[in-house]
């Protein structure tokens, strides 16, 4: 009998311990779930993820690191507006001009990335009414840089060294890129000091708020860089973007008259559950939002407020606009699949009506080997019955796994021989571009 109390009692206790250890445990989960770090990081998370999610379509084509493309640009840009009083006015005749020399411009360029061999060409050859305007071409080579400048030298010109493919031991994909998005907002919550937040509740919410001083933001920007330099992909990815990240600092000039920020993080009083965060620099600020089945971005100035209201299903997402008075301005349409994205964007102001349509396609995909895409921009824009701006903007590419390069660089002349740097004779050279394009010039 005493045999079995004891058993029983040793039973009790073993039960007691094993709530007791739950409770513990449950007890540091909440608490760390609570705290207003983690807020403030799944908070990050969350908007990047949804906000990023509503464009973001990735095609896998395996062809991101050795790869050729061909590609051309061309527009057809109208508009009955400036066409109809150009006789009347220089400035509209000469707008009326360019609106014509874009439409009879077209542009090739070509691009070969060979990460193999640690090779690229570049070359934009842009034309109009037949006649080329714009020839450059760069190739980098054995980590050296060249440029061809059509109508400056007839060989190609060595500019030196170029530690593009140096930097480049990841490429700059989609991967990458969401790499980072990642680890961003870890990143920061992990930099924040305790002086900067503060809690609070109203009826229903929590809420945890971050403010930001000149000298706040100088140390948490520079430790933000500091961390992702330490970070070996991120310095490798981010290097790969800009070859001069390394020595990226942030200084008491760049944050100067930078007004507090403010960050406020709104979730349930009982559950730890997101529902708002709204990020204020004096009379701005910038709102999003999923409450009560509701998803919402608020732009906000002194004089006026924008809302995007969005709505997601698997086939379309779609996005309202309205202004402070819930009037509707607008609307997006966002269609993506595999291999196509449409956009359509249609908005009103006063008399003002746009239009905006954005198509991508790939077709005749062979994975690793080549496919084609084919983008198109359409634009139109209205006051009443009156068409300001009418047109399309073209991109057709032609994307293969063929990384042949045949440029002849034997006969190449030092860039220090040259009267010029090379930055100042493209310069020069896009200078002329504009020149033409802008109608000063008889193309």
């Amino acid at each position: 009998m005493g045999t079995n109390n004891e058993k029983k009692g040793r039973g009790i206790v073993k039960f007691l311990f094993f709530i007791a250890i739950i409770c513990l445990v449950s007890g540091a989960l909440l608490t760390y779930l609570t705290s207003p770090k983690y807020i403030i990081n799944k908070a990050l998370t969350t908007v990047t993820t949804n906000l990023m999610g509503i464009y973001e379509n990735k095609k896998e084509t395996g062809l991101t690191e050795n790869f050729k493309i061909e590609g051309t640009l061309r527009m057809d840009l109208k508009s009955d507006y400036y066409a109809g009083l150009s006789s009347m006015n220089q400035e509209y005749a000469s707008i009326a001009k360019s609106l014509n020399n874009l439409s009879n411009t077209t542009t090739e360029y070509t691009y070969i990335h060979d990460k193999k061999n640690e090779k690229r060409f570049i070359n934009v050859n842009t034309k109009t009414n037949d006649k080329s305007i714009l020839n450059i071409k760069q190739l980098i080579d054995n980590a050296t840089e060249y440029y061809f400048i059509e109508g400056i030298t007839n060989t190609y010109i060595n500019n030196g060294n170029n530690n593009y493919f140096e930097s480049l031991t990841t490429n700059t994909t989609y991967e990458n890129i969401d790499y980072i998005l990642e680890i961003l907002p870890e990143i920061i919550t992990n930099n924040l000091t305790e002086d900067t937040i503060t809690t609070s509740y109203n009826n229903t919410q929590k809420i945890v708020t971050l403010t930001l001083k000149e000298n706040d933001l100088l140390k948490l920007e520079n430790n933000i860089l500091k961390d992702l330099k330490n970070d070996d992909r991120a310095n490798t990815i981010l290097t790969a973007y800009n070859p001069n990240f390394s020595k990226t600092k942030i200084t008491k000039k760049d944050v100067k008259n930078i007004k507090p920020i403010k960050v406020n993080i709104y979730l349930d009083k009982i559950f730890p559950q997101f529902n708002k965060i709204e990020i204020i620099n004096e009379d701005n600020s910038f709102i999003y939002s999923i409450e009560q089945g509701k998803e919402q971005v608020i732009i906000k100035n002194e004089d006026e407020s924008i809302t995007f209201t969005i709505n997601r299903n698997k086939k379309m997402t779609t996005i309202t606009i309205t202004n402070q008075n819930n009037e509707e301005l607008g609307d997006i349409s966002i269609t993506k699949t595999d291999t196509n994205t449409d956009i359509i964007l249609h908005f009103s102001e006063e008399d003002t009506n746009y239009s905006l349509g954005y198509n991508n396609q790939i077709t005749n995909l062979h994975k690793n080997k080549s496919y084609d895409s084919n983008t198109s921009i359409s634009i139109k824009i209205t006051n009443k019955d009156t068409t300001m701006l009418d047109g399309i903007i073209t991109l057709e590419q032609k994307v293969s796994n063929d990384t042949k390069i045949t440029e002849d660089i034997s006969t190449s002349t030092l860039a220090s021989t040259l009267e010029k740097s090379i930055d100042n004779l493209i310069e020069e050279k896009i200078q002329t571009l504009q020149t033409t394009l802008l109608g000063d010039e008889t193309a």
